[in-house]
């Protein structure tokens, strides 16, 4: 397969980063991850990442993700279910700090702690286009987001692209990394996602403000930060700019 380029959106920035129904679940969406894996033919597995607060409600028992294109505006959605057979499902995202009881492991700590649960569903893909879209949106976003505007009013917008006309096969990229929510103090900090990619693909990092979105096809925009002296700046790292990419 000729080598394509992926780009993978971070959606944990700063504190944390980064439905159907609105009405259900609240204040506990802490961080989202999307995935396919091909099957075969035009038969994909969705995979869903849900980072969920535990200071704050349950989590669901199944999201809802929609998939839609550019090509001829078809648009569809699918319940994805908890799963319990992937290696190391919904467990506590792991806290680094030691002898730090987070509120997981301690109700009524003053440290957020944060559970990942996964969800999966299959789709069949009716036709062939450049641009395909997934999507899952939860309403709403955990309120220990701080760094973000009225972040448990937001809904967590999630989502990856395909495109089956040139790569029919081709699966996601994923993390093989838990998502780190926490720097200690005086304790040096690195932190590698373990980004991979089955296909070897190039793969591209790009950091974006936080989405909110809901419907099928979704409709997002960006999130606003709060105030703050240096002002968040993601166009630029250390004087780089932010867009990375790796070949492998």
């Amino acid at each position: 397969m000729k080598p394509i380029l992926k780009s993978i959106l971070l959606f944990f920035i700063f504190l944390i980063i980064t439905q159907y129904p609105r009405d259900v679940y609240a204040g506990n969406a802490g961080g989202g991850e999307l995935l396919y894996q091909w099957v075969h033919d035009s038969t994909y597995q969705i995979f869903y990442k849900f980072y969920r607060d535990c200071s704050g409600p349950a989590e669901p028992d199944s999201v809802v993700a929609c998939y839609s294109n550019t090509c001829n505006s078809f648009s569809n959605s699918v319940i994805l279910n908890k799963v319990y057979s992937v290696p190391n499902p919904n467990v506590q995202v792991p806290l680094y700090c030691p002898n730090v009881n987070t509120t997981c492991t301690l109700p009524g700590s003053n440290i957020p702690g944060f559970w990942e649960w996964w969800y999966s569903g299959f789709i069949t893909l009716p036709s062939r286009c450049n641009h395909w879209t997934f999507s899952v949106s939860i309403y709403s976003r955990s309120t220990a987001i701080s760094n973000l505007v009225n972040p448990n009013s937001r809904s967590l917008y999630t989502e990856a692209t395909l495109d089956n006309f040139d790569a029919q096969g081709d699966t996601s990229p994923f993390f093989s990394v838990k998502p780190v929510y926490h720097m200690c103090t005086n304790i040096p900090f690195t932190t590698n996602d373990g980004a991979y990619d089955v296909n070897n693909d190039s793969l591209a990092f790009t950091l974006i403000n936080p989405l909110t979105g809901s419907g099928c096809p979704a409709l997002d925009t960006s999130i606003s930060f709060q105030t703050a002296t240096p002002a968040y700046n993601l166009s630029y790292v250390n004087g780089k700019s932010s867009t990375v990419q790796q070949y492998i």
